[in-house]
């Protein structure tokens, strides 16, 4: 069912950052300076740290274009031949701006403007306050330029001196978008220019493998339901069929867009962001489907209760764990590792924790939670109150073990027995 679970969510993952990549939708205060631009602005704050600011305006329609400020990275791309940048024949413009683009009319007609041209280096000339344009967006009737803000100035409190150069990205905009539609097209921005979607695909799914893996990595920590032993050997595993994913997105990617220019920069994403996605999504997947696969016989276990412990959160509430002895391979009673596993209020009241020093003691009180699995490993909590019984609280139906991996686990059918003696 979790396996299942988990593809549904990454599809779904990836549609919706697909959307949300190909949109654009930020909002900011709308400002009207006299004999300025009417313009809109945000600042991108992290706790009272500004992190990058946002100048945009309207725009025509049927564009879709980014420029951003050229790096190394660019250049080394473009001199192994990996990317290929339209070129627009300014030497001291094509070392500063690199156009993510492969609309010809764009870079045909609206690119030989020399008023553009200058524009487009005038933006990102400007600096203020230890802040830098680096990337000017063009997309959905909208255009938009993004400041990165220094160190000296991204306090909240800077906000007010950081606009003041606002009115004049604003002109710089207003100027651009007066020379687009002074060259409108004839069709759509994605007709011109198919690369678009092609990389918002593959981007998509980069993001979509790293928020999956990262969900799924809470929900077993938080609601987890089992526990594998082994979990170097599942890491192993899961190194594999992460670094599979991550060679099939990156062909994916060479295939749809070729050398263009947005090759490189999906690319480095792929690596950024899909590497620890694939990993973590890979690790949750083959776990899932371990125990969603098992057919092997259940075998009953007894772990000794070491401690007990409560956690109160405004977000969770209260929650109740008892912490057994570590797996040795054979039994639980490693104290060199030991678990942790969430139980409900009544069934952890209704636990003693016992004492270490007189385990095996011939009249010593315990307390005992029971585990049923393969061959190794906890999970899934009975009714609060159940005792302990020769059947399991499925009746005759054993938990699934999966065989792909092998790997071992448990599933919690949560019983206590109360003042057993050990013999």
């Amino acid at each position: 069912m979790w396996f299942v679970f988990g593809l549904i969510t990454l599809a779904s993952f990836s549609i919706y950052f697909g959307v949300k990549r190909f949109g654009a939708r930020w909002k900011g205060e709308h400002a009207f300076v006299h004999n300025q631009p009417a313009h809109e602005y945000e600042f991108v704050l992290k706790k009272d740290t500004i992190k990058k600011m946002r100048v945009g305006l309207d725009a025509p329609k049927h564009f879709d274009f980014t420029l951003k400020r050229e790096s190394a990275v660019d250049r080394f791309c473009k001199f192994l031949g990996l990317s290929v940048e339209h070129q627009i024949g300014n030497h001291s413009v094509d070392r500063l701006v690199y156009i993510v683009s492969n609309d010809q009319h764009l870079l045909d007609q609206c690119m030989k403007d020399t008023a553009m041209v200058e524009d487009v280096q005038g933006l990102f000339n400007i600096q203020h306050l230890d802040s830098r344009i680096t990337h000017v967006h063009c997309r959905n009737g909208r255009i938009w330029a993004e400041f990165k803000v220094g160190s000296l100035f991204n306090d909240r409190s800077n906000q007010i001196r950081l606009s003041q150069i606002f009115p004049k990205v604003a002109t710089r905009l207003q100027r651009m978008t007066r020379q687009l539609g002074a060259h409108p097209p004839s069709n759509e921005a994605v007709q011109r220019d198919p690369f678009i979607l092609r990389a918002a695909l593959v981007l998509a799914i980069s993001t979509g493998l790293l928020v999956n893996g990262l969900a799924h990595v809470f929900r077993q920590l938080a609601f987890s339901y089992a526990i594998t032993v082994d979990t170097v050997e599942l890491w192993t595993y899961a190194a594999f069929g992460g670094a599979a994913i991550v060679a099939a997105l990156m062909a994916l990617a060479i295939f749809l867009l070729g050398r263009t220019a947005r090759t490189h920069l999906v690319l480095i994403e792929i690596v950024l962001v899909g590497a620890l996605g694939a990993l973590l999504t890979a690790f949750t997947e083959i776990r899932d489907l371990n125990m969603d696969l098992d057919t092997s016989p259940a075998h009953r276990y007894e772990a000794r209760v070491v401690d007990k412990t409560i956690s109160k959160s405004r977000k969770s509430g209260t929650r109740y764990y008892l912490h057994v002895p570590g797996w040795t391979g054979q039994d639980w009673t490693s104290l060199n590792d030991t678990e942790r596993l969430q139980v409900s209020g009544d069934f952890y009241h209704g636990c003693k924790r016992a004492s270490a020093s007189r385990f095996g003691s011939a009249a010593a009180s315990w307390a005992y939670a029971g585990w049923r699995a393969s061959a190794a490993h906890p999970s899934h909590e009975k009714p609060d109150g159940a005792v302990q019984s020769d059947l399991p609280p499925w009746g005759n139906r054993s938990p699934r073990r999966c065989s792909p991996a092998g790997l071992s686990w448990f599933q919690i059918f949560a019983f206590f027995a109360e003042n057993r003696k050990v013999r």
